[in-house]
């Protein structure tokens, strides 16, 4: 069997990034218990329907029969679930292939975002004074082969935590610990490329943007950030430059 050409290539690079394992739990953390739920109202539906004597056929089935009906009846779910999956992956695949850089946030009292942004957008809650503690940072399609991009995050009461690379974690989970500064920095890339970055930090707001593992943010003030903007500098790109200060324009 062949296993080289765009289709297989494309393949690779989503499995070893991670992005079609987080798609499923996605979907299937959420189908669990609808399918648990349907179980259970379609036994309880059926017990009513007895125990008022309503003339329902299921009803007047043998108990076997009855929930062999309930069971094969999760299969129409389990398809449109399957189907759903294979769809917002080809328009994720799309999307991807169009950007530079995605990226996601955990936030307080929200966790992960439900969606990933990309080039220049906003991860995070600037102003609503929610707490970023952690991030992940993926290259895509758009940046060659062999470029990769490494970050760290500083933790209240952690600090620096080292690199992470790649789509790994950087910062914490469910540990209620604020994020106060990252440091982002591109691996194996040409003079031609750069990554520049701008947060929000609490009681400042947008700072200028940073590059190439400059420190973005605060250390030492317990100022946590609430939103971040990455973009990557490139060929044919019109990236704010370091050190200046535009919200406002992606």
């Amino acid at each position: 069997m062949k296993t080289s050409g765009p289709a297989w290539r494309w393949i690779r690079q989503r499995l070893s990034r991670g992005k079609v394992i987080r798609l499923l739990s996605d979907h299937w953390v959420a189908l669990l218990p609808a399918l648990f739920a349907f179980y259970g109202v379609g036994r309880a539906c059926v017990a009513l329907a007895e125990k008022l004597g309503l003339p329902v056929l299921i009803a007047k089935l043998p108990k076997e029969t009855r929930d062999g009906v309930l069971i094969w009846g999760i299969w129409p779910l389990l398809i449109g679930s399957l189907l759903t999956i294979l769809m917002e992956l080809y328009v994720r695949q799309q999307h991807w292939a169009r950007c530079r850089v995605s990226y996601t946030a955990h936030a307080q009292g929200t966790g992960w975002m439900t969606r990933w942004v990309s080039d220049g957008r906003v991860a995070g809650d600037p102003g609503q004074n929610r707490r970023i503690e952690a991030i992940r940072i993926e290259l895509g399609n758009e940046i060659p082969a062999g470029i990769g991009v490494t970050y760290q995050a500083h933790v209240q009461g952690i600090g620096w935590q080292g690199w992470k690379s790649n789509g790994e974690v950087a910062g914490t989970e469910h540990q209620s610990k604020r994020m106060e500064a990252i440091q982002i920095r591109l691996t194996g890339a040409s003079p031609q490329y750069s990554v520049v970055y701008q947060v929000c930090p609490q009681g400042i707001g947008w700072t200028t943007w940073a590059a190439d593992g400059e420190i973005a943010g605060t250390t030492g003030e317990s100022r946590k950030l609430e939103a971040i903007r990455i973009l990557v500098a490139g060929p044919g790109s019109g990236t704010p430059q370091p050190g200046t200060e535009d919200p406002d324009t992606v």
